[in-house]
């Protein structure tokens, strides 16, 4: 959701980010689960997103999602993608 104008654009698989019209960048998956959090159906199955509380916490969102990719970029995680469940040699 863009802060301006309440709208959504569906992005493709191999997008890995995803600029919003407000300028801020996310990484797909994050900006996609931050989604469906949000996320209500009604009685006849119809999406609707909770735009009010998406707006009410996107900014601890953008916080949280920063200070993860921090600590990425400081290698303060113990595993990654390549090794998780492995042991390391």
């Amino acid at each position: 959701m863009t802060k301006q104008d309440n709208s959504f654009t569906k992005h493709e698989l191999k997008e890995r980010n995803v600029t919003l019209s407000n300028g801020d960048t996310h990484q797909r998956d994050m900006l996609a689960a931050f989604n469906l959090q949000h996320l209500d159906l009604d009685e006849t199955k119809t999406k609707q997103y909770d735009t009010e509380a998406m707006a009410a916490d996107y900014e601890r969102f953008y916080q949280l999602e920063q200070e993860e990719i921090q600590r990425y970029k400081n290698k303060e995680k113990k595993d990654d993608r390549g090794t998780i469940g492995a042991e390391k040699l």
